[in-house]
């Protein structure tokens, strides 16, 4: 029986400001006030979701939210940004055979292939964010439906984020984001 097995992609420096617009030196900056993590050695690699979490981050701060409340939007939102990339086809590289590739792929698009999209993303289908607003007063709102928060929102100023946008952005710009590779499970491989 053949297994799948996930191994997500990890970025450098240049990548992050390629893909989510983030220069090396304001990367340099966020991580000396904590706001991006810091990883050992010289050249350092981030997770997917670390730059689900600056591209949502870079879009707050140009909108005028300070970093310090930036950090906690953008890193309540990265899985969902995370989802919306993994939706497209571009964003998994499926190493397999011309069977195995066509079947993972049918299998993606199916109602069963979402558990997929859930463990590579980190969250369930009904909890995925189409939109954030981020209140400059402070308040955060994570919401599917717009009407609702401008209409409770009561609040003027406010960065709206297109949490499906920024996910597009994201698979268009980072190309191949997750490698699946299959195994067999007798072997001792991964699901």
């Amino acid at each position: 029986m053949l297994t799948r097995k996930f191994q997500p992609r990890l970025f450098s420096s240049a990548e992050i400001e390629s893909i989510a617009g983030l220069s090396q030196i304001m990367q340099r900056n966020w991580r000396r006030h904590k706001f991006f993590p810091s990883h050992e050695g010289k050249h350092s690699r981030y997770t997917l979701r670390e730059l689900a979490v600056a591209l949502a981050m870079k879009e707050l701060t140009d909108g005028g939210i300070p970093p310090s409340r930036a950090i906690e939007v953008a890193t309540a939102i990265a899985p969902s940004i995370i989802w919306f990339a993994l939706e497209t086809d571009d964003a998994w590289d499926v190493q397999g055979n011309k069977t195995e590739v066509a079947d993972y792929r049918a299998f993606k698009k199916s109602d069963a292939g979402l558990a997929d999209l859930e463990n590579v993303s980190g969250i369930k289908v009904g909890r995925v964010k189409f939109y954030a607003v981020a209140f400059k007063s402070g308040k955060v709102i994570l919401t599917g439906e717009l009407t609702e928060t401008f209409v409770s929102g009561g609040e003027a100023m406010a960065v709206l984020l297109d949490v499906q946008a920024l996910g597009t952005r994201l698979a268009d710009r980072g190309g191949a984001l997750v490698t699946v590779s299959f195994g067999d499970q007798s072997r001792g491989a991964d699901e």
